[in-house]
C-alpha cells in the first residue's frame, strides 16, 4: 500500500533521489564532503558546488565512482549525472536561501487545514524511511501534496 501510494503521488523517485543526497557525505567520505555542498538533485542530476575549481576537477576525476557508489546506498539507479560547480559555498547558499524564500512567498499552501485521514497517509508513507530526517521530508511532501489537490479542488 505504501508503494502504490508513492507511485500514486509521484514521489518514489524524489524520495530514492533525497536518499542519495543524504548519504553523499557517507558516500564520499569526510575529505571531499567537506570541500562540497550538495546543492540540490533535479530528474537524477546531482548539483555540487565545490570549494575551488581544482576540487570540482577532482570531484570529477571521481565522478563515476560516486554515482555508482551513492545508487548502490540507495538500493536503485537514481542518479545518473553529477554537475560539479566552482562557484562556492556562499553563492550556492545564498541560492538555496533565496530560492526556498520565493517558493514560500509563491505557495502559501501550508495554511490550508487538512483532516486526520491526510495525515495518517502522511504518517504511513514515510514509515518506510531509513532515517528519520529523510521521514520528515516524506511526511511534510505527502502533507503538501494533498494541501495542493484540496487547493486546486476548492474555488479561492
Amino acid at each position: 500500500m505504501v508503494n502504490e501510494s508513492l507511485d500514486q503521488l509521484g514521489l518514489r523517485h524524489k524520495i530514492l533521489e533525497h536518499q542519495a543526497v543524504d548519504k553523499w557525505k557517507q558516500v564520499v567520505g569526510p575529505h571531499i564532503a567537506a570541500a562540497t555542498v550538495v546543492e540540490r538533485v533535479n530528474d537524477g542530476m546531482l548539483f555540487v558546488c565545490c570549494k575551488s575549481s581544482a576540487w570540482a576537477n577532482e570531484c570529477t576525476f571521481h565522478k563515476e565512482h560516486i554515482i555508482k557508489e551513492l545508487n548502490r546506498a540507495v538500493g536503485k539507479k537514481v542518479i545518473s549525472d553529477i554537475r560539479f560547480s566552482s562557484r562556492g559555498f556562499k553563492r550556492a547558499l545564498e541560492a538555496s536561501l533565496a530560492k526556498e524564500k520565493t517558493t514560500a512567498a509563491k505557495n502559501d499552501i501550508e495554511s490550508i487545514e487538512l483532516d486526520s485521514s491526510a495525515s495518517k497517509v502522511a504518517e504511513e508513507v514515510a514509515s518506510v524511511s531509513p532515517s528519520e530526517e529523510l521521514a520528515k521530508k516524506i511526511r511534510h511532501v505527502v502533507l503538501t501534496s494533498k494541501r495542493r489537490e484540496k487547493a486546486q479542488r476548492e474555488p479561492q
